[in-house]
């Protein structure tokens, strides 16, 4: 808490004298700008070509207090806000968020005020630079060109000990924007567990149970994370950098564990005391621009990366019996991404983006099984976008290529050359009914703890293990949905298919007295979803 206070101080001391320097170089001036259309509608939501536009509300404003809470007043069609993850999903899978149409992480939306906020865009067909994305949600903001304010927000608990703090800090002048996020968080919950699992080996099935109660929790979380940005007529960037630490502890003492054989008797118990620690360090850097050469040629790109140490420390002791789990990860993740946008003449646009992910993995293993792991991954991906306008109907199409190439320690490197494909139709029924198709073909790519050659054997039973030999998944999903949009009521009608082939999944069988879990991908998957939401737009 005393490091976290200290950089807090440290950030807040250079905003202000940044902010001064500023304001010093910073001419008064004023700025005019040309409206090109206004819509004007009697709802709050209005339906686009691609997208739902919500201007928000008095009301809804004033029931808000973060930028996810706002969006969940809106009560747009298909949305469904988790504000405590920050998750947000659609019909379509989890929606990417933006800002100003910049990629945002957590913090940035939980920190937004409602009053700043002047439209959210939900993209239901995403088009050009969203492309990529299942769904997209854009939260517009109102202009401030001098000025700024700093607010602390806190939430404390009662019962057990539970604690949110976070500070927000932000000067604006004329066109440069300085940001600071600072917060701390603790959770120290009671648990308690009955639970009666059963294992079928070749000799009967074994059953074991495991009860134990009042055992204390503890997570936390301590962050610090700054931003400068510059917002010109023909060119905007900002730059952020940020640090941040978790620890998840779980302790159990003395609890109890009873094994037996079906139709045996119930012995007495073990005692058994499980002492877990997982503790992670991840600074990271992020920089954005975006470069406007006319009024239909734009270029934005991103360079984001973060490395992380992560440190799991787990003890599992069964009587005399003992298992150390013991894992020191360095990971480096990075991701750079280009979009150019082309807005042609006849109600068409043209936009080609470029993706590259590298992801290295290292792992120290040690306690009962001592190892090196070792993953590398580079995942390239080319995107060409065609949107057009005829009359009531308009039409996406976004073909790709994606080239992945992986290589686990002591192997030989894997590549897949996949194809990528997104299309999405939609015929105006009328102002306020609209129809929609959208097509998706996709891949995934691996990770360690289903790809590596490490066995960890965590209890008296069970052996983790990892499968190296798994193919690249295919996804395929097809979606079909009605939309309506009344003055005060809005709803959302759907059917989709999601078919996924090298499905993985856990798999289990027996070796030498052992049950060995890990996985496997000679799987299919598939399921049909249908939904029907529906929002009322004076209600909160």
């Amino acid at each position: 808490m005393k490091k976290l206070i200290t950089l807090s101080v440290m950030c807040l001391v250079a905003i202000a004298a940044v902010a001064k320097e500023y304001a010093q170089e910073q001419p008064d001036s004023i700025k005019t700008q040309e409206l090109k259309e206004v819509v004007v509608n009697a709802s709050y939501l209005t339906r686009e070509d691609d997208h739902i536009s919500a201007i928000p509300t008095k009301e809804q404003r004033k029931h808000a207090v973060s930028g996810y809470d706002l969006l969940r007043n809106l009560m747009i069609p298909g949305i469904s806000v988790n504000r405590t993850t920050g998750s947000v999903t659609t019909p379509a899978g989890t929606a990417t968020l933006y800002i100003d149409g910049r990629e945002v992480d957590f913090r940035e939306v939980q920190s937004l005020r409602p009053k700043d906020i002047a439209r959210v865009e939900y993209f239901d067909i995403p088009t050009g630079k969203y492309a990529k994305d299942a769904a997209a949600i854009n939260f517009v903001l109102r202009t401030l060109n001098n000025g700024g304010y700093t607010q602390l927000d806190a939430m404390q608990g009662l019962g057990y000990l539970n604690g949110d703090y976070n500070l927000i800090s932000k000067y604006v002048v004329g066109n440069k924007s300085i940001n600071l996020w600072a917060g701390y968080s603790l959770e120290n919950p009671k648990s308690t567990l009955d639970e009666t699992e059963s294992f079928n080996f070749e000799d009967g099935i074994l059953n074991r149970n495991n009860t134990y109660s009042n055992v204390g929790n503890r997570d936390s979380e301590e962050y610090v994370q700054a931003s400068i940005s510059n917002r010109g007529n023909k060119y905007i960037w900002m730059l952020r950098g940020g640090i941040a630490w978790t620890d998840s502890r779980n302790d159990v003492g003395n609890g109890i564990v009873n094994y037996w054989l079906t139709d045996a008797a119930f012995n007495d118990g073990d005692v058994v005391n499980l002492h877990s620690k997982n503790k992670t360090m991840r600074p990271s850097l992020y920089f954005f621009g975006m470069h406007t050469f006319s009024e239909n040629k734009r270029l934005d790109y991103v360079a984001d990366g973060y490395y992380s140490r992560n440190d799991f420390n787990r003890q599992y002791k069964d009587n005399d019996a003992l298992y150390k789990s013991l894992v020191k990860e360095d990971y480096w993740y990075t991701k750079l991404n280009a979009n150019y946008s082309w807005t042609l003449s006849h109600r068409n646009s043209l936009v080609f983006t470029f993706y590259e992910f590298l992801r290295v993995s290292d792992s120290d293993y040690s306690g009962t099984a001592a190892y090196n792991q070792n993953l590398r991954s580079s995942e390239t991906i080319l995107f060409v976008d065609y949107s057009q306008r005829l009359g009531r109907f308009f039409y996406d199409i976004n073909p790709g290529l994606s080239f992945l190439t992986y290589r686990l320690k002591g192997m030989k490197s894997i590549n897949h050359l996949t194809p990528r494909l997104q299309a999405r139709a939609a015929y105006m029924i009328d102002r306020k009914q609209q129809l929609q198709f959208a097509f998706a073909l996709g891949n995934t790519y691996p990770r360690i703890n289903t790809i590596n050659n490490v066995e960890q054997q965590i209890d008296p039973i069970i052996i983790l293990k990892g499968n190296p030999d798994m193919d690249n998944s295919i996804l395929l999903s097809p979606r079909l949905s009605y939309n309506l949009n009344l003055n005060k009521i809005a709803l959302q009608a759907g059917v989709s298919y999601f078919y996924q082939n090298h499905s993985i999944i856990s798999d289990y069988y027996i070796r030498e007295g052992n049950l060995i879990s890990t996985f496997r991908d000679d799987c299919i998957y598939c399921g049909v979803l249908k939904n029907i939401d529906g929002s009322e737009g004076l209600r909160l």
